[in-house]
């Protein structure tokens, strides 16, 4: 429901108040509520009490005019004005104007004013009302949140000149954020030029995007723009910025926010990470951070691909193998003691280790690591640890050379291992420092204070000539002195040592004081012996002649060479002695960039990778050879080196031998019928012959390694592979039938043999196999197999049917004597002996029985006879199954009764006739019924029922007799064969295999089924209907 308008009237005259009621009230559209004020003061009270929407107001009251009303009105006013209508009984244009300044909206003369102008106003004027009050709360809300924003955010509209080209913007609003930013107040930059108050507003090319923006209407936005201006200060500053412009009427709106120090932050720490990073790939050592918990690296800088010949993207995807793997197993086993050393030590305590790690080239390489603590987990235990390892492989191979240079060492570090002595010679009395004793093993209490004991000391061999030189070095006004001699240590052994001294004169020239150091030069002495023998061997390696040794430099030139280069390239002393030998003359052209990149390697190192080339010999033939090159250091310039020549036309010859072997290899196997193969010592193919990839259709490639087993069949390969591996760890010969798959996808059994190849020290270096095709005698063994078992049945069967034929004629034998001797016997008595009539019709009825049992036999034997010959005929007719069924019934039913058998029937007679024989079923069902009641005890029951089985007819006989064994039941309806009991009840076991042949030529079938001895039977027959 709309809320009605609250309108106050204030007018003084009743009449008036109650025509403007009057009109309002007769609106249909809006809903009024009429409040009425005869005196200004009344009005003002209501309006303070009940805020009403609208006013109408007459511009003369008894008590003030309209436009003091309307002051006192917005004095008062609460939160906003209502619409006022002003009123005047005539028109007055000054009235209205000073009435719309005073905030009336709109203005009627009473005369004039109809009621439909009067609510047309009135809703107008209070309509008007509220969207300024919404559109002044929206631009308060506006302005609130602007004034309130961190971002800065402006409004400026375009000066254009008379051609319609933007010379500035007008500012027209600024947020406190904006005046933050430029350092100036709104008063400052309202209504100014913004190229005004910011000159640098073109020069940074601002000026032209806004002017793109107003002219395209497309917005702008760049981030981290540099700004530069003087802003509030003399001082020219440089801000960056991230900025949004976009158009608004013949302006736009921007918002901008200051990002220099966030730019400033980002640019210090992209420095600082650029700083980290160069330090940490620019250090000549390995920087790690490797994790203890996860036994791992997490960060390695790029220097391990230098020192250790990896990425750092493989050591990462070592992971936790990465020390197991590179590190020497015995440094490794020392490790967890150094991470507990290190879960011991306080944070920045720095933890030393040498160790060696394996370089990806194999080599055992030294390092010195120092690491600290990085990380800690919760508990205070080391997580991560931070270190730098650098390659100390030099440092450990010259540690001797150091040691025999130690001497020099010792000078140059203010004589630590000499010793230092004072001579006052005019006294007679020398100042020694403790160095005594390393030289000599004397303590100074020891030692007198006295020249004369340091000269009893010198070997005597040496004493005469020390003084010698002493005085001519005196003689001669000479200052300084350097004599070696040996002097005596206290285990009696000499020392060679080395005196320097410094001679001091008086005025007259007169020596009065020597200054100097005796420093223990033995080790220098046995270094120069070695180095003499060392020398002296080298001599004997270049003059052995077992490889060729040339010295010479960069230009070519040979200096000097042995006999075995001077007889490989056919040259002699005297041309080496004219200076006519160059290595460079003696290298065919091909080969001088590869030179050019050696001595390149020579100067960079020293020493150059071993390399093979060809030297010309004198007679213009080329020699294959190995080179060894390495500097010298030598008065000579031009980078004397010594070069090593190992002649490789013996081994080129042999290889050029080898290839043409294996190619006369790979011709053999290629023409043989057999697959071939050559496995390595661990059993990894290394090839096939090309009949492998025409059977397999497995290429070479493909066949690498153990790719061959790919082909084997899958019953095959666990055989095959333990084989192999029993083959591979015994050397033994490796022989295996198994199935290949061939390209059609199909299997092929091959013979698979393996022969180890041994070197001279019975070493397996290859295995030479082939796989040879047996499938089609494979598959005639099968046959042959498969014939033979199907002939050792075949016998089987024979003999079983042969066995069952005797008994079966033994058995027809005994049935056929037993009623005939019956009948014989009673024939007999009937000659002999006289009867009654009672007697007579029992012994004819004997007779009879015996007889028709023995019909029975004989219609049996015949009808097998008649089956066997093909020779059963049916006499066809449609027939009704539920009458034969019933027929049969009552012909069992004596016998059923007499042995107290209940004998029940489920009869289905809507079974429609079939076609069959009406004798030879009831013949087949009689059959049924009879062994049933012959096979079920005294009390048992016996049961037969017909109904509909899909498209069949089903007769099913059940009993609860003797049952059928599990063993005989295959064989129920086979010829000549008798359960265990059957024959104790008589017959031949014929009636059954009768019954399976009448009913199957009926186009049906017959089944038995037993749970086993003594718990009866069921036969079923199925006709088709």
């Amino acid at each position: 429901m709309v809320q009605p308008l609250t309108i106050l009237i204030i007018d003084d005259s009743p009449e008036d108040r109650q025509v403007y009621r009057r009109y309002l009230l007769q609106d249909q559209e809006h809903s009024y509520t009429i409040l009425e004020a005869e005196l200004g003061e009344e009005a003002l009270a209501l309006c303070q009490q009940l805020q009403p929407e609208g006013i109408l107001l007459d511009f003369l009251l008894p008590d003030m005019d309209g436009l003091e009303f309307l002051a006192e009105l917005q004095q008062h006013a609460k939160v906003t004005m209502p619409a006022v209508i002003m009123l005047t009984g005539y028109g007055n244009e000054s009235v209205a104007v000073q009435a719309m300044k005073s905030g009336v909206q709109d203005y009627l003369i009473k005369g004039q004013t109809t009621a439909e102008r009067l609510r047309s106003t009135v809703y107008s004027a209070i309509k008007n009302t509220r969207l300024r009050q919404q559109l002044q709360r929206s631009e308060e809300r506006f302005r609130t949140s602007v004034e309130n924003m961190l971002d800065c955010f402006g409004i400026y509209s375009a000066i254009r000149n008379d051609k319609g080209e933007i010379l500035d913007f007008d500012v027209d609003y600024v947020n406190a954020a904006a005046c933050e930013f430029t350092g100036m107040n709104n008063e400052e930059q309202l209504g100014k030029g913004l190229c005004e108050i910011l000159p640098n507003f073109r020069a940074n090319d601002l000026f032209d995007d806004c002017c793109q923006v107003i002219e395209t209407g497309n917005p702008l936005a760049k981030e981290s723009l540099i700004y530069t201006s003087n802003f509030d200060s003399n001082q020219l500053l440089a801000k960056t910025i991230d900025i949004r412009i976009t158009k608004m009427g013949d302006g736009f709106v921007a918002s901008w926010r200051d990002v220099t120090e966030k730019y400033q932050a980002q640019e210090r720490l992209r420095s600082s990470q650029e700083f980290i990073e160069r330090i940490a790939e620019t250090t000549p050592g390995i920087l790690y951070v490797y994790d203890l918990v996860e036994q791992q690296n997490v960060y390695i800088n790029s220097q391990v691909s230098k020192l250790l010949g990896y990425t750092p993207e493989q050591i990462q995807q070592m992971g936790t193998q990465f020390l197991p793997r590179l590190m020497h197993p015995e440094d490794f086993a020392r490790f967890p003691c150094l991470f507990q050393e290190l879960g011991l030590t306080e944070d920045n305590k720095i933890v030393e280790n040498e160790y060696r790690m394996r370089h990806a080239n194999g080599e055992w390489r030294w390092f010195f690591s120092r690491d600290t603590i990085f990380t800690r987990n919760p508990d205070g235990s080391p997580h991560q640890i931070i270190g730098t390892t650098f390659d100390i492989t030099e440092r450990k191979q010259t540690e001797e050379q150091l040691r025999l240079s130690n001497e020099r060492f010792q000078l140059a570090t203010a004589a630590v291992n000499c010793l230092i002595y004072d001579w006052d010679v005019i006294n007679d009395r020398i100042e020694r420092t403790e160095g005594v004793t390393k030289i000599l093993g004397y303590s100074l209490k020891e030692i007198p204070k006295t020249h004369q004991w340091w000269k009893e000391q010198i070997h005597p061999e040496d004493r005469e000539r020390l003084i010698t030189e002493l005085q001519s070095i005196i003689c001669a006004n000479e200052n300084h002195y350097t004599i070696e001699y040996r002097a005596r240590h206290k285990d009696q052994k000499y020392r060679y040592v080395l005196d320097r001294g410094l001679i001091t004169r008086d005025a007259n020239g007169r020596v009065i004081r020597a200054v100097g150091s005796t420093t223990d030069i033995s080790q220098r002495k046995g270094a120069e012996v070695a180095l003499q023998e060392s020398e002296a061997k080298f001599r004997r390696i270049v003059e052995s002649n077992i490889v060729g040794i040339y010295f010479g430099d960069f230009s070519g030139r040979v200096y000097e060479a042995n006999d075995a280069f001077l007889e490989t390239f056919g040259y002699t002393r005297e041309d080496l002695a004219a200076g006519i030998i160059h290595w460079n003359f003696m290298t065919p052209p091909e080969y001088q960039t590869l030179d050019q990149q050696k001595i390149q390697e020579l100067q960079v190192s020293g020493v150059c990778t071993p390399f093979e080339k060809e030297y010309l010999h004198k007679n213009g033939t080329r020699i294959p050879v190995l080179l060894g090159i390495a500097r010298i250091e030598s008065t000579k310039d031009n980078g004397y080196s010594v070069c090593f020549v190992l002649d490789l036309t013996q081994s080129k010859r042999t290889e050029l031998a080898l290839r043409q072997s294996e190619e006369r290899y790979r011709y053999l196997s290629n023409a043989m019928p057999q697959l071939v193969w050559i496995c390595n010592p661990q059993g990894q193919c290394e090839h096939v012959n090309e009949r492998w990839y025409e059977f397999t259709g497995q290429r070479t490639q493909e066949a690498m390694d153990f790719g061959w087993t790919k082909v084997i069949h899958p019953d095959d390969i666990v055989a095959a592979m333990e084989e192999w591996t029993q083959a591979l760890e015994t050397g033994e010969l490796y022989q295996q039938e198994i199935r290949y798959q061939k390209r059609d996808g199909n299997y092929s059994w091959h013979l698979v043999r393996g022969v180890p190849i041994k070197d001279e020290q019975g070493t397996i270096i290859k295995w030479f196999g082939t796989s040879t095709d047996i499938d089609d005698r494979k598959h005639l063994e099968a046959e042959r197999n498969q014939f033979l078992q199907l002939e050792q049945a075949a016998r089987a069967q024979a003999e079983a049917a042969n066995r069952a034929k005797d008994e079966f004629v033994a058995m027809v034998s005994h049935d056929l004597r037993s009623p005939l001797n019956a009948i014989l016997g009673w024939v007999q008595l009937l000659r002999t002996r006289k009867f009654d009539e009672a007697h007579l019709t029992k012994t004819l009825a004997t007779i009879e029985r015996n007889a028709r049992s023995q019909e029975k036999l004989l219609e049996d034997l015949l009808n097998i006879s008649r089956i066997l010959q093909g020779k059963l005929q049916l006499e066809v007719s449609q027939i009704n199954l539920a009458v034969i069924v019933s027929a049969a019934i009552e012909t069992a039913y004596p016998s059923a009764n007499a042995k107290n058998i209940c004998l029940e029937s489920k009869i289905d007679r809507s079974i429609l006739p079939i076609s069959g024989d009406i004798n030879r079923l009831l013949q087949v069902i009689g059959n049924l019924l009879a062994n049933a009641i012959k096979f079920t005890p005294s009390g048992g029951k016996v049961e037969i029922s017909l109904f509909r089985n899909g498209s069949h007819a089903q007769i099913s006989v059940s009993d609860t007799g003797i049952g059928i064994s599990p063993e005989f039941l295959p064989y129920v309806f086979e010829r000549y064969h008798q359960g265990h009991s059957t024959h104790k009840q008589g017959g031949l076991g014929l009636g059954l295999a009768i019954a399976r042949h009448l009913v199957e030529l009926h186009g049906g079938s017959i089944q038995v089924a037993s749970p086993g001895l003594g718990q009866g039977a069921t036969f079923s027959i199925q006709l088709p209907l």
